[in-house]
């Protein structure tokens, strides 16, 4: 083995359920070393179909993967994590088999015991009926260390005083409660993250990477939701790199949901004329984002120069202009500098970054206060914010400020 290799092992869990979405199954074969180049990767096999088992074998073979056959011992994700969280000894990694590596990974060492993308809680409506799913970090990619430490603050999360009567619980297993007949899913991990908390992927570890979202049931996911394009899927399947930058879409899906009944309290009082802004102005921010990854892109360039256009001379901006071009300016002078923070060689700078992002919510408040002057109201929603946005954030930048 090579002086340099990779530190942690990488532990790639597949299985296929239903031969229609089979090629989700091997999927991740076709990029694992542009994202692991030099690590030793173990791929668990959980099964059903020989057809599929050999491909992933042949897969194993050519990418010098160890294939390890699981298939009458573990029957879901969550039970092959727990395992691997008892019985290994060095840091690792679990990967999806849906997943697709756009660079190199081997340089990201989180600093938390768990790390992962940060899902926020919200209202998921996929399989007809809405289901509140709590926030957790995706298991597609998550990285686990300092094990028996990890190990250690699990069973420190356990409540003592009933004598364990009601413990230990699983934080590794999904489960569904019911409150007041609202259905409540905690999914894979969820419990965990709840009960330790973890490491938020940044902007830096999520462009390195992509996750085709319900790969492996994607069929049905399109039967439910007919607007649901079956090319995303099938086009990832031929060409792996047309999913890059899919998160970014992923994550306004998650992110409108979770504050769906937030943004419907906070626009009700507005007019129509501060919704319209509002709904500009975010398309305005999401094409400045785009359009900074690809800065000498003509087509980007033309689509924000006309969200710009509309948005400054919309009749919202026309009659706020003098109280909102301060706040804007503003916005954009701590957006531009917190992309500048996410590229400094000091840690604690790229964490910060993540905050200073958020920083469009403050002409979002402004906004609320021309439109109804109700101070009290704007501090709510002001709070809520930044308790759903950020604290995932504050908590790394102390962990690594208490590291340093």
């Amino acid at each position: 083995m090579p002086n340099d290799q990779y530190k942690r092992n990488v532990f790639i869990i597949t299985r296929c359920t239903d031969l229609a979405c089979k090629e989700s199954a091997y999927l991740v074969f076709k990029t694992i070393r542009t994202g692991f180049p030099t690590a030793n990767i173990h791929c668990i096999y959980l099964g059903d179909y020989s057809e599929v088992r050999q491909i992933v074998e042949d897969e194993c073979v050519k990418l010098n993967v160890k294939f390890d056959l699981h298939e009458m011992r573990f029957q879901t994700n969550d039970q092959v994590i727990e395992w691997l969280v008892q019985q290994e000894q060095k840091d690792f990694v679990v990967v999806d088999s849906d997943c697709v590596f756009h660079s190199s990974l081997e340089w990201y060492n989180p600093i938390q015991l768990v790390a992962g993308r940060h899902i926020p809680e919200h209202v998921e409506d996929a399989s007809g009926q809405a289901l509140l799913t709590m926030e957790r970090l995706h298991t597609s990619l998550m990285y686990f260390s300092r094990l028996p430490e990890l190990r250690q603050k699990i069973g420190d999360s356990f409540e003592d005083f009933s004598g364990g009567r009601f413990a230990p619980y699983n934080v590794f297993r999904p489960v569904v409660t019911k409150q007041r007949g609202q259905s409540i899913f905690y999914d894979s991990c969820s419990i965990l993250y709840g009960a330790i908390g973890g490491e938020a992927f940044g902007k830096d570890v999520l462009d390195c990477y992509d996750h085709l979202h319900a790969g492996s049931f994607y069929n049905k996911l399109v039967e439910a939701k007919p607007s649901l394009d079956v090319n995303l899927w099938q086009g990832a399947f031929s060409n792996p790199a047309s999913l890059k930058g899919i998160h970014k879409k992923q994550r306004v899906y998650w992110y409108k949901s979770a504050f769906k009944s937030m943004e419907e309290k906070f626009c009700s009082r507005l007019s129509e004329d501060a919704i319209r802004f509002l709904h500009g102005y975010g398309n305005y921010v999401a094409l400045i984002d785009d359009l900074i990854d690809e800065p000498n892109n003509p087509e980007r360039v033309s689509k924000t120069t006309a969200a710009a256009s509309k948005l400054f001379s919309s009749n919202f901006w026309t009659k706020y202009s003098y109280e909102l071009r301060v706040i804007e300016q503003l916005v954009h002078v701590i957006y531009f500098s917190s992309l500048e923070w996410e590229k400094s060689s000091e840690a604690w700078k790229r964490r910060d970054a993540r905050v200073l992002s958020h920083c469009g919510y403050h002409l979002i408040i402004a906004v609320f206060i021309l439109e109804t002057g109700d101070m009290d109201a704007a501090k709510e929603f002001a709070l809520e914010m930044l308790e759903k946005n950020h604290i995932e954030h504050m908590e790394d930048l102390t962990t690594e400020e208490q590291a340093a």
